[in-house]
């Protein structure tokens, strides 16, 4: 066999063999960026949630993939592709974590009200009112998020 076709032709199995890689990238790629959207989507629905945030988790998922792609491109000519891949991570999973700080905030808060709230209940239900209106007492008196809690009871 002649070098020039040898040459061509390991040329051409390694071409085929890169696009058959950059093709099983690309199909395990998108099946675990659907893995991670959904993961997201159900975990941010119970956060959303919990800290009365009026925002669909689907689109709290796609603000947080719009500032990533952002710090992207904000950071490619300043830095290098590199950077803005840092970046652009950094971006992404910025939401997310003070979303989770919001969460233990709020749990702290409820710890430290609940005793209060409880035992202004207790007080109620002594002096002769019924339970909802003892419930509604609470509402009245407490900052959120006691009072959210509360009134998601008396609703």
């Amino acid at each position: 066999m002649d070098a020039p076709f040898l040459s061509i032709l390991l040329s051409t199995l390694v071409g085929l063999s890169v696009v058959y890689a950059v093709y099983l990238f690309l199909s395990n790629y998108s099946e675990a960026v659907g893995e991670a959207r959904a993961h997201a989507v159900e975990s941010g629905d119970s956060s959303l949630a919990e800290l009365y945030i009026n925002i669909s988790p689907s689109t709290f998922f796609a603000l947080r993939v719009l500032l990533g792609v952002i710090a992207f491109f904000a950071c490619a000519p300043i830095g290098g592709v590199g950077l803005a891949a840092v970046a652009a991570l950094l971006a992404f999973f910025a939401p997310a974590i003070q979303l989770n700080r919001l969460k233990a905030q709020r749990s702290r808060k409820v710890e430290t009200q609940l005793v209060d709230a409880l035992e202004l209940l207790g007080n109620s239900l002594k002096s002769g009112l019924t339970l909802p209106h003892a419930v509604e007492v609470v509402v009245k008196e407490f900052p959120p998020p006691m009072r959210q809690e509360f009134a998601r009871v008396l609703a």
